[in-house]
This record gives C-alpha cells, sequence and structure tokens, in this order.
C-alpha cells in the first residue's frame, strides 16, 4: 500500500493539468472498540473514553481526474491519528499514521462519492504509567465509503464509514469501524 500510495502521489505532482489539486484536511473519528475510559471519582457514570482508530486526524493529500466523462477521481492522503485519554491515575493515547486512495465520482460538482483503502500504519496504543507496556499493532488494512459536499472555493465537508481491524500478538483483535466527519480544502 505505501509504494501505491507514493507512486499516485508522485503523479498527482507531476501532472500539470488544471484537473490535478492538493489539499490539507482535518477529521473526527468515532466507533472502534472502546480502549479506556474515565469515570467519575465515585464510579457512578463514565466521562470519557478512547476507541481505537477514533480521535482527531490531520493530514495532506492530492486528487487527479481520471476521466472527466465519468466524473471519476483519485485521491491519495496521508495523515496523523491520535485519541487520548488524560485521568489522574495516567495518561493513556492510541496513535496511528492513516493512508488512504479513494476513487471519487463526481455527482454534480458539488457532490462527491468514493469508495477507497485504508492502511493505518505505526499503530500503537500508549501509557504513561510505568507498570504498562505500550502495544503495538501489525500495519491494518480496510476500506472506506465516503459522501462529501465541496464549494467552489475548495472547502469540502463530508463523512465516511471506515472499516479497518487492528491485530496485535499482545492483545485480541479490535474493531476500528466507525463514522468519520472530515473538513478540507482544496487548492487548485
Amino acid at each position: 500500500m505505501n509504494k501505491i500510495f507514493y507512486f499516485v502521489l508522485l503523479n498527482l505532482s507531476i501532472n500539470t493539468a488544471s484537473a490535478a489539486n492538493f489539499f490539507v484536511y482535518s477529521q473526527f473519528s468515532g466507533g472502534g472498540d472502546t480502549l479506556a475510559y474515565a469515570v467519575d471519582s465515585d464510579g457512578s457514570r463514565e466521562y470519557d473514553q478512547i476507541n481505537a482508530g477514533g480521535g482527531l486526524e490531520f493530514g495532506f493529500g492530492g486528487q487527479a481526474e481520471l476521466s472527466r466523462a465519468y466524473g471519476l477521481h483519485l485521491r491519495a492522503s496521508f495523515g496523523f491519528n491520535e485519541d487520548e485519554l488524560e485521568t489522574e491515575s495516567g495518561d493513556t493515547s492510541f496513535k496511528s499514521t492513516p493512508i488512504e486512495l479513494m476513487l471519487l465520482k463526481d455527482i454534480n460538482d458539488r457532490h462527491w462519492l468514493g469508495v477507497g483503502l485504508l492502511s493505518e500504519r505505526e499503530s500503537e496504543w500508549n501509557f504513561s504509567d510505568q507498570n504498562l507496556t505500550d502495544i503495538k499493532f501489525d500495519d491494518a488494512n480496510g476500506f472506506a465509503l465516503q459522501y462529501s459536499y465541496r464549494w467552489d472555493f475548495g472547502l469540502e465537508l463530508g463523512s465516511k464509514l471506515r472499516f479497518i481491524e487492528y491485530k496485535s500478538r499482545d492483545l485480541r483483535d479490535l474493531s476500528g469501524d466507525g463514522l468519520s466527519l472530515y473538513m478540507s480544502y482544496h487548492i487548485e
């Protein structure tokens, strides 16, 4: 997946046609298996949690038109994702480096539908408590479905359904399936 991503990004950077653009994005993801949660001091209610594949993500990417007649585009992106929980007894976080390769259909210059491949590298569950060992996950692969709306000035708002599973020798398999809401700005 890494080689495919770099090949696509190289082609996007070489492509000088006006149909190519670059973008930056931020995304919030929810869902996935709960890794840890914090409760009130009396144990009465849960007030915060972290999830596998959840949290805030920032990144960049490129998009190129594959077929004007069919409204098909190819998008590649690279980001950094983190979900963190801070408590009095210690902090914990889930971090990963996501890579996406999406095939998009331009419905009418505003509405976009997409399907694509996800790959998350360097995924790990970290603990500030010295008595706990950080858990590293194998590289995870999955897929996503997305819908977005884009304005003429380059702002895009969208949502993604993500389907991905994290595997580790130290822990049972974890689902990272969930819903992501994102905002991107395209520079043409």
